[in-house]
């Protein structure tokens, strides 16, 4: 199985140790599911918005008052992925 070395945060993406994978496919969406919880652990804090700050924020800034559960949903995984990196590196055994 191939390694990866899978980089995710907040704002900025950190080493996130090196794992085995099947594809890169797989390690993307892991590097990509880690980097959503690490943005949930950090949310009220430093700006990082929660689910019910982010639906606040769309109504305040935008007038959005008529907004389905839908379109707030989908505005707050815009937000989380706008605020999110993650990337991954393949590593070979000569690299370890």
């Amino acid at each position: 199985m191939p390694k990866f070395e899978i980089f995710y945060g907040t704002w900025q993406a950190h080493s996130g140790g090196i794992y085995e994978y099947s594809n890169r496919e797989e390690a993307e969406e892991d590097a990509y599911m880690k980097a959503i919880e690490d943005y949930q652990s950090h949310e009220g804090y430093h700006g990082i918005l929660s689910y019910d700050e982010c639906k606040e924020d769309a109504i305040e800034s935008w007038g959005c008052e008529d907004w389905t559960e839908e379109d707030f949903d989908q505005f707050y995984q815009e937000t989380v992925d706008n605020t999110i990196s993650w990337y991954v590196e393949e590593v070979f055994d000569d690299e370890c």
